[in-house]
């Protein structure tokens, strides 16, 4: 008999912790029919339609979310010139008046970054980062020179799609491979979101004139605020990506983000990028400008990301008090007293005789309460009972019953009659009896 009810016992708090679980998580069980590890509804809610206006050596992209109230549009804007590759990315968002068909309210981000030269160096101060004053200069190439820029089309689901563009410096040394989504996707191992662009930086055979040196990429930061190093990106608080860095510009509203991997690939190798501080541009106004270091080698593969933070949806947002209900209908009306000592029992494989009869102590209102477990659909039953007060009983409280002066069935009835106090109650009153059998010996 003991060890049916213990059975029940462990059941239901099993039951019971994965019922939190769900509960905890929107009470909804994920699903995810593309395998890129986000769900499915989830990704529905941010799904973007995205518009292409195409030339030789530039393409603008405007990004809207398909689903919900909010009206907003992300515009990318990408061009190559004589000064090398710009890409500036913008958001504004747009509520609609509930009395009048206009849009009466707007914000705004726009910020850039711009590919410029390379510079090769002889790293004299042997930190991996260049320095002008310290480093010695070899030469700088210049990004001044490309093909017209070649783009693609990809289907990745029944209605989104993964648009793809390349851009190639006309001796092959330096490719941009830029990557836009209408929904989450991975490409090269990498997860994109709709609310930033992927660019894989490529260098291939470059033209070292040094057997020592190695390379820097001179990148420009465009904001009329200033940018500033961020050391945990979104990507890695949503889990979607890991061992990036980057930098942030915001405004009250918005923050945009040009974050990278902290390795690259090299010569088939994955090795530390250093990225020098941020320093502003003593040419440019509103400009910032930083190097991406790498380690010398024939085949440099990097991959930095552009976007907005805070863009993305929470299915939460849509069903906030479903679970809260549920769970305050659960908890705060059922008449079941439940006690057990997960502590005890963990700890205490071998107790007592007379304390092997009497550890169980849940003691259920009713059979059907128990019986629930035993059968299909227990939680939707669970539910249909009503509220559940679940307390839980240390090792320490035992040892205090076990100490007290009664027979086994006094015991057992006075620990019934405590299940039925708060744990502040049933402390206080147990106190009590200990404190007043101390002062009587």
């Amino acid at each position: 008999m003991l060890k049916q009810k213990k059975k029940y016992f462990i059941m239901f708090t099993f039951v019971f912790s994965i019922l939190i679980i769900n509960f905890s998580f929107g009470f909804v069980i994920a699903s995810d029919n593309d395998d890129d590890g986000v769900d499915d509804e989830f990704e529905e809610l941010n799904k973007r339609k995205v518009e292409i206006e195409f030339s030789d050596n530039e393409f603008q992209i405007e990004s809207h979310l398909r689903n919900g109230e909010i009206i907003d549009e992300i515009s990318l804007k990408t061009r190559y010139d004589n000064d090398g590759i710009s890409i500036t990315f913008s958001y504004e968002e747009e509520f609609e008046s509930e009395n009048s068909n206009s849009n009466d309210s707007e914000f705004e981000l726009e910020f850039g970054v711009k590919f410029y030269e390379i510079i090769e160096y002889i790293d004299i101060d042997d930190n991996s980062i260049y320095n002008s004053e310290d480093d010695s200069t070899v030469q700088i190439y210049s990004l001044d020179e490309f093909y017209p820029i070649n783009y693609s089309i990809y289907k990745i689901s029944e209605d989104c799609d993964l648009y793809y563009f390349k851009i190639d410096t006309k001796d092959g040394i330096f490719t941009a491979h830029i990557y836009v989504t209408e929904e989450f996707t991975i490409v090269n191992d990498s997860l994109i979101t709709p609310n930033q662009i992927k660019i894989d930086i490529q260098i291939t055979n470059f033209p070292y004139l040094n057997n020592n040196s190695q390379l820097a990429l001179y990148t420009k930061l465009e904001s009329e605020l200033d940018f500033e190093e961020e050391e945990e990106t979104e990507d890695e608080k949503e889990g979607y990506a890991e061992n990036e860095y980057g930098v942030i510009t915001s405004t009250d509203l918005f923050t945009g983000f040009f974050t990278w991997q902290e390795n690259a690939t090299i010569d088939e190798i994955s090795q530390k990028v250093f990225i020098s501080t941020i320093e502003d541009d003593e040419y440019e106004e509103n400009e910032q400008e930083i190097y991406i270091n790498y380690r010398r080698g024939d085949y440099i593969f990097h991959d930095p990301k552009i976007g907005i933070e805070g863009l993305l949806i929470s299915k939460k947002d849509s069903f906030p008090l479903i679970p809260l209900i549920i769970v305050i209908s659960v908890i705060s009306a059922l008449s079941i007293s439940v006690a057990y000592s997960v502590y005890y029992f963990t700890h205490n494989r071998h107790p007592s005789k007379v304390w092997e009869d009497k550890m169980i102590v849940i003691k259920p209102a009713s059979p059907v309460n128990i019986q629930i477990f035993e059968e299909e659909n227990s939680i939707n039953k669970l539910i249909e009972l009503g509220d559940v007060n679940i307390t839980t009983l240390s090792k320490d409280f035992f040892e205090k019953i076990k100490d007290l002066d009664m027979d086994t069935n006094e015991k057992q009835e006075f620990l019934e009659e405590m299940l039925s106090l708060s744990p502040s109650e049933r402390d206080s009153i147990l106190n009590k009896i200990l404190k007043k059998k101390i002062l009587t010996q």
